[in-house]
């Protein structure tokens, strides 16, 4: 569900977004080679740049695929629900400091405001395992982690 570019969520405030346990993908609906930034547009947590050398981001990129990051929102706090953790996944491509480091490779893609977020919240299944079985899919598809995914994830 979803599907909203990153410019229209920042704009609502992620309203739209549930307040639910649940998964959620960043997609980039175009297959135009990816343009990227020197520096990224993310905001500095702990005193760590999350900019990379953009041939660190060539080389991490998945050619053919729309997904470009798969996370989880796995409560139980409200913080932890899907609106909280999409909003504060956006609020740190905004440049503010935000504890969200994984997805950051994202904030260093000249469209980034164009990219959609869609969720799957899921209220009878574990958002971790749901997450892994998406992590998997795509791994079995393109041999490799989804472009922002930096670490496989489990489902514990």
């Amino acid at each position: 569900r979803g599907f909203h570019s990153v410019s229209r969520l920042q704009g609502t405030r992620c309203l739209d977004v549930p307040v639910k346990r649940g998964a959620y993908v960043v997609v980039r609906d175009t297959e135009l080679p990816p343009e990227f930034l020197a520096r990224s547009v993310g905001g500095w947590f702990r005193q760590q740049d999350p900019s990379v050398a953009v041939e660190v981001l060539k080389e991490k990129w998945v050619y053919g695929a729309r997904v470009l990051y798969i996370g989880r929102a796995r409560g139980p706090g409200v913080r932890a629900l899907l609106q909280q953790r999409v909003k504060r996944y956006l609020r740190f491509g905004q440049g503010k400091v935000v504890a969200h480091w994984g997805g950051r490779f994202i904030w260093q893609l000249r469209d980034h405001v164009a990219l959609q977020v869609a969720w799957l919240p899921t209220p009878d299944k574990d958002p971790a395992i749901v997450e892994a079985e998406l992590l998997h899919g795509f791994s079995l598809r393109y041999e490799r982690l989804p472009f922002a995914n930096l670490r496989q994830e489990s489902a514990e």
